[in-house]
C-alpha cells in the first residue's frame, strides 16, 4: 500500500512539475511577442518621422538634406547608369565610388523630374505606414513620353520606393518598361539609403 500511494505523489509531482514549467514557458513567450511588439511599433514609428522628412526632402529637391540618408562613398554601378548619358558611361569607370561630390553634382539626376513629380500626387503626411501609391505622371523627355507611378513599400526596419516608368515615342507608341528602386534601411533610429537597382 505504502509503494502505491509514493508512486500516486511521484505521479502528481511529476504532473505538477510540467505543468508549471509549461505555464512558464507560455508566459515567457507572450513576453517576448510583447517585447518585439513594442520594438516594431517604435520602429514603425521611426520609420514614419522619417520617410516623412525624406519624402518632403524629395519632393523639393532638397539636395543638402537628401545628403544626410547617405553614407558617402557608395559603390554601386547602378548609380552611374542612372546620372549619366549613355556617352559619359562608355568615357567613365562605373566600378568607381559614388562620392559626396559626386551627390552634390548628380542629385537631381538621381533623385530626378520622374520620383519628385510622382511623389507629390502623394499626401504623404496623413499617411499611417500602409503602402502608398502615386498617382500616373506623365513626363515628357525630348521625343520620349515617360508615364509614371512611384509605389512606396514599408517594413518595420525599411522603406523602398519605387519608380515604374513607361516610355511611348512621339506617336505614344509603347517601347519599353523601366523600374528604379531606392531602398532605405533603418540604422541607429536614422533612416539610411542602403541600395538602388535599375530593372528593364
Amino acid at each position: 500500500m505504502e509503494t502505491q500511494d509514493r508512486t500516486k505523489i511521484i505521479l502528481i509531482a511529476f504532473v505538477c512539475c510540467v505543468c508549471l514549467l509549461v505555464h512558464c514557458q507560455n508566459q515567457a513567450g507572450k513576453q517576448h511577442i510583447s517585447q518585439m511588439n513594442a520594438k516594431d511599433n517604435v520602429s514603425s514609428e521611426v520609420i514614419k518621422n522619417k520617410f516623412v522628412d525624406l519624402a518632403n526632402a524629395i519632393k523639393i529637391g532638397d539636395c543638402e538634406r537628401l545628403k544626410a540618408y547617405f553614407t558617402f562613398p557608395v559603390a554601386n554601378q547602378y548609380i552611374w547608369y542612372k546620372v549619366l548619358s549613355d556617352n559619359e558611361i562608355e568615357r567613365t569607370n562605373i566600378a568607381k565610388l559614388f562620392t559626396e561630390k559626386d551627390f552634390e553634382h548628380y542629385c537631381n539626376k538621381f533623385f530626378d523630374t520622374e520620383i519628385e513629380t510622382s511623389i507629390n500626387t502623394i499626401n504623404i503626411e496623413a499617411f499611417s505606414n500602409d503602402n502608398l501609391t502615386s498617382d500616373t505622371v506623365v513626363v515628357r523627355d525630348g521625343i520620349y513620353l515617360n508615364k509614371c507611378v512611384l509605389s512606396i513599400n514599408f517594413n518595420n526596419d525599411s522603406v523602398l520606393f519605387s519608380v515604374l516608368s513607361n516610355i511611348y515615342d512621339e506617336n505614344e507608341e509603347f517601347l519599353s518598361e523601366h523600374v528604379d528602386k531606392y531602398y532605405f534601411t533603418l540604422v541607429d533610429n536614422k533612416l539610411m539609403f542602403s541600395n538602388f537597382e535599375m530593372i528593364d
